[in-house]
């Protein structure tokens, strides 16, 4: 029953392609894993997510609005529909945009999971396998980082993804972190064309 609720959680966050710009700032301003930034309050959930400072939350009819923006009309059919499955099922998704950097954070609460290191293990053939089945035809993809940590109580799953979409010539970096904390979960999905350490931000997470 975990594993089904895994791969239903996980494949309700994921899109197709990223939604990103040209790429001149750091999220993270310095080498030293010092972490600048601030609370942002999800009131609905009790959730409070550590983000650096120029991260911004935008509705969902902004985010769709970057979606129709984009020039992909295949990514734009699979992401309006992903979209409407999880409003049809009453599912919340928070969006915050880092504009400079056109890096893109969904946050996706869910329920509580409690996991450990083998449960992670699956939960990483999951994302691997989701993450080839979106990716554009030709993209270059690379699983650089997967972790299992634990951090004052919390349990953390880590999947960081490299990957270049044929056209661009730059390579982008996805993230995903899923979180289980005082009987709360929560998936997180950084997608960015920066490498840097979120794992920071994430411990600092309030669910």
């Amino acid at each position: 029953m975990k594993k089904i609720l895994f791969l239903i959680i996980i494949s309700a966050l994921f899109s197709c392609e990223k939604l990103t710009k040209s790429a001149s700032d750091l999220i993270t301003k310095n080498d030293e894993s010092k972490t600048f930034g601030r609370y942002h309050t999800i009131k609905q959930e009790n959730i409070k997510v550590y983000l650096p400072e120029e991260f911004e939350f935008i509705t969902l009819k902004d985010y769709k609005n970057l979606v129709n923006n984009s020039n992909d009309t295949l990514f734009k059919k699979r992401e309006i529909e992903r979209l409407d499955i999880l409003e049809k099922s009453n599912q919340n998704i928070y969006f915050f945009e880092h504009i400079e950097s056109g890096s893109i954070l969904n946050i996706l609460p869910t329920k509580y999971v409690l996991f450990n290191k083998q449960d992670a293990t699956y939960m990483l053939s999951i994302v691997n396998s989701i993450t080839k089945q979106n990716s554009p035809e030709g993209t270059n993809l690379e699983n650089i980082a997967a972790e299992f940590k634990k951090s004052n109580n919390k349990q953390i799953f880590k999947a960081i993804y490299k990957f270049r979409i044929p056209g661009h010539e730059i390579d982008y970096y996805k993230y995903v972190y899923f979180i289980s904390h005082n009987r709360k979960s929560a998936l997180l999905n950084l997608e960015t064309p920066i490498l840097t350490n979120f794992d920071e931000y994430i411990f600092k997470m309030k669910l």
